[in-house]
């Protein structure tokens, strides 16, 4: 505080120390307050987030003010691979295929990076079908998720994926109601969950492959791909941003409890069954060019099940509420 009462704003330094494990975390200069809390990887270990202290006794809180430069240090728990996998080799017998657990009540999965002496890079078609798993993460090595291969699994509530993964097969995840949390290596090089958003979305393309019922699409999305958001039953609030110009085939079929959705600027093709099987979606705030009508089986059946269908002028945002207008 000056002589004249007006305050002086300081800004400080943050050290994130990865305590030797993961990724290196540049320091950050000129902030007043902790602006980021950034999520590292390793397949040997689990990060358990950011701490004030090398004994782990007081963890930084994002928005934290700062009254002094500061170091982080992150802490680390020892990962318990699981040993009821099912492997079978590569045709060319050069790596491993995860093809499935060898037991069943199995809620957390970890896949280990290695199996007798050679990587582990793939989960096979069907892998974790039908299983009630909770929990998955998914090492650096592996390159591939193929079809079905961690669909149908209602109790699946979060995703972790390493560094490597490149190809995931449109059917990988269908059908998980309960998936909240899906977060991508940043490390990764074609595919990522940026900006926390709980999706995975193909880097070059920036086209969202998968996401999930507490998804916030970007606003950097141009495309949401096909089966997307299929069965994604506890979704009920999506926002298609003004980055978005098409909805894929059956994006978003059978997502039986959305109730609203904003069609952004951009979007000029809904492709079909988009929104087949969507009894609950009786709201539609439209900022489109696109013409919506109610009970219409046109656009992807978006308004097929329509109660209130707001166009361009009769509506805006509200304290960040979509509103109609009076």
């Amino acid at each position: 505080m000056t002589d004249n009462g007006t305050e002086i704003n300081k800004s400080y330094e943050i050290v994130y120390d990865n305590c030797g494990i993961g990724d290196y975390v540049d320091k950050v200069s000129d902030v007043d307050y902790i602006k980021e809390l950034p999520i590292l990887f390793s397949d040997e270990y689990q990060f358990l987030g950011w701490y004030k202290d090398k004994d782990y006794k007081v963890e930084a809180s994002l928005n934290e003010k700062l009254e002094t430069d500061i170091v982080l240090y992150a802490k680390w728990e020892k990962l318990n691979f699981t040993s009821q996998l099912d492997y079978g080799l590569s045709s060319d017998g050069t790596y491993y295929i995860v093809y499935g657990l060898t037991e069943e009540g199995i809620k957390d999965v970890v896949i280990p990076s290695e199996y007798e002496g050679l990587l582990v890079k793939e989960i096979g078609e069907g892998a974790f079908m039908n299983q009630m798993i909770e929990s998955i993460k998914v090492p650096s090595t592996v390159e591939a998720i193929d079809g079905y291969a961690l669909s149908n699994c209602p109790n699946l509530k979060k995703v972790i994926i390493g560094s490597g993964l490149k190809e995931i097969d449109k059917y990988a995840f269908c059908n998980n109601p309960k998936l909240e949390s899906i977060i991508v290596d940043p490390a990764n090089k074609y595919i990522d969950s940026r900006y926390g958003c709980n999706a995975i979305i193909d880097k070059p393309s920036n086209v969202l492959i998968k996401g999930c019922k507490t998804t916030v699409i970007p606003n950097s999305v141009v495309l949401i791909e096909k089966y997307a958001f299929y069965g994604c039953s506890e979704l009920t609030y999506i926002v298609i941003p003004d980055s978005v110009t098409t909805i894929n085939e059956s994006a978003f079929h059978s997502c039986t409890s959305l109730e609203m959705i904003v069609i952004s600027k951009k979007l000029e093709a809904i492709n079909n069954f988009a929104f087949t099987k969507c009894e609950s979606l009786k709201t539609i705030f439209n900022n489109s060019n696109l013409v919506f009508t109610i009970g219409e089986k046109t656009n992807g059946n978006i308004a097929l099940y329509a109660l209130n269908i707001y166009n361009i002028g009769e509506w805006s945002y509200q304290d960040g509420t979509p509103t109609p207008n009076n």
